[in-house]
């Protein structure tokens, strides 16, 4: 095991600790409104620490940095679903399209790239994509 893959095991047994103190709480107390996103948004987190650390070479990395990727804005969906006093900018719709854009294109450059792709091309997204990525967001935010 590599330092990286150490450290990426004990932070998935850490996530794993407050991920199921999490789910326990909320079988036991009252769920608010965005419970269930933040305990979706931690468990997938876990997972992707997880991948991470047992998974090596450039797939484990790829899956791991998509799953990592939702913490951010899934539990800001979460959030959002609580009902806060103020309401926070923007919207959940917009979430979702930042969330489907950020996987998009971290998954067209990490995984696509490297499975379809030869040896001797470039590691980056491929041009074709852009635009198909800007005609699905176009009516998500409209």
């Amino acid at each position: 095991m590599t330092s990286t893959s150490e450290i990426l095991g004990f932070s998935a047994a850490a996530l794993a600790v407050a991920a199921a103190s999490l789910t326990a709480f909320g079988r036991r107390q009252r769920r608010y409104d965005g419970w269930r996103w933040w305990v979706v948004a931690l468990w997938l987190t876990t997972l992707g620490a997880a991948v991470g650390a047992v998974f090596g070479g450039s797939f484990g990395v790829a899956l791991a940095g998509l799953l990592l990727m939702q913490w951010p804005l899934v539990t800001l969906i979460g959030l959002r679903r609580f009902h806060p006093r103020q309401a926070l900018p923007g919207s959940e719709k917009q979430d979702g399209a930042v969330l489907f854009a950020a996987l998009v294109v971290a998954a067209d450059e990490n995984v696509a790239a490297r499975v379809v792709s030869a040896p001797m091309v470039e590691m980056r997204a491929s041009v074709p994509n852009r635009p198909l990525l800007l005609a699905l967001l176009q009516p998500m935010l409209a």
